[in-house]
């Protein structure tokens, strides 16, 4: 190379595949990651609802024994 000539950088056809082979198994990566990730929000949704629920059950048994237990009291 002269020093009157610009550098220049070839990349081969060979180089471009094994970028492209690389950056597809990183795709596929990612594409299981989503997938899991997916997976634990279900089953957190899943823990939450039930979480919800059985706090508005135990309020709601709280609040018929208390009626239950008042309107026995009252009849006494």
């Amino acid at each position: 190379m002269n020093e009157d000539e610009p550098p220049f950088v070839r990349i081969g056809a060979r180089e471009i595949y094994d970028k492209l082979e690389a950056v597809h198994a990183d795709v596929q990566e990612l594409k299981r990651t989503a997938a899991d990730i997916e997976k634990h929000e279900a089953r957190l949704n899943a823990l939450e609802r039930w979480r919800y629920g059985v706090g508005a059950a135990l309020v709601t048994a709280i609040t018929s024994a208390a009626i239950t237990a008042a309107r026995s009291i009252g009849q006494a």
